[in-house]
């Protein structure tokens, strides 16, 4: 396994309760694929239980993952206020994950293509 502590944190907790507090009805361009993209990253750890949601206090029914794409460092909730909230993910990060999946130059989404 790398080293999850040299990879860049995408976003980190009070960012996203940031920005989810804030009305937020913008479509994300290639959301699909990037929802993809972020539950498709390296599993670096496995933490026991599941996250819990920032906004409502619910359960998120996904298994709580720190992922990594040895350049960028995220938790696995973060696909899931990307898809259930629209959170919008830092550009920089944006056209990595898109320049990673049309060139398919990553193992781990190789089977991801921009469509």
């Amino acid at each position: 396994m790398g080293n999850l502590a040299e990879t860049k944190r995408i976003i980190d907790n009070s960012k996203i309760i940031e920005l989810l507090s804030k009305e937020n009805n913008t479509a994300i361009p290639h959301k699909k694929e990037l929802i993809a993209y972020l539950r498709n990253g390296k599993v670096e750890a496995v933490a026991a239980g599941r996250a819990t949601d920032l906004l409502t206090g619910e359960r998120i029914q996904e298994p709580w993952l720190l992922l990594t794409d040895e350049v960028y460092g995220w938790d696995s909730s973060l696909a899931y206020y990307v898809e259930k909230y629209n959170l919008p993910l830092p550009s920089d990060f944006v056209q990595h994950a898109l320049d990673k999946i049309v060139t398919g130059s990553s193992s781990t989404i190789e089977h991801l293509r921009v469509g």
